[in-house]
């Protein structure tokens, strides 16, 4: 069992039979009134972001979740498959669930998926992934001349981000999985 003062980002507990997962997390306490916290949250399941405000005696389930070491596969027209380190097992999961996370993925990269009552309902990225870009416009000597230091890029998973100029194709750069930024060179 949690108390509303255990939860914090990122914490995942069930509510309304479904995993849940802490997005945003306030605490406040005004006057004499009892302390009270207000949650926003994402149900793992329907997608569906929701606010809570709790109390002080309130009490949350945890939610049963397990997770799993795994590789990458591949995209089919509404699912991602993945497949389990440890038993080999495909694992396949809805990819409108995990949507903003897949253009951060490429074929055999390791990854930990997130399990719910035997089923695969999420995946953990790591903060920054290495990626190569497929195709980007040569820098030209001057360009910086109007302020813009940074090209558009295409990475090799599809997605697209601004790169410096001194950046090429074929050049394998650092991605931040949380902003989609461009961090270094490899």
């Amino acid at each position: 069992m949690l108390e509303p003062n255990d939860l914090k980002k990122g914490v995942i507990f069930k509510y309304r039979d479904n995993p849940a997962v802490v997005l945003e997390f306030s605490h406040s306490h005004k006057g004499r009134g009892s302390a009270v916290v207000t949650v926003k949250i994402r149900d793992m399941i329907t997608q569906s972001v929701q606010t809570l405000t709790l109390k002080a005696g309130d009490k949350l389930n945890d939610a049963d979740t397990a997770r799993a070491s795994a590789d990458f596969l591949y995209i089919d027209t509404n699912s991602a498959h993945f497949m389990d380190l440890n038993t080999f097992e495909e694992l396949t999961i809805d990819s409108a669930r995990i949507e903003s996370k897949l253009k951060f993925l490429k074929e055999g990269q390791p990854i930990t998926v997130l399990m719910f009552e035997g089923a695969a309902i999420d995946i953990e990225l790591p903060p920054k992934v290495d990626l190569k870009i497929v195709e980007t416009e040569p820098g030209v000597k001057g360009d910086t001349a109007s302020g813009t230091a940074y090209k558009p890029a295409n990475l090799e998973s599809g997605f697209a981000l601004n790169v410096p100029l001194f950046v090429k194709t074929g050049d394998v750069v650092r991605v931040n999985t949380e902003t989609g930024e461009y961090v270094e060179r490899v």
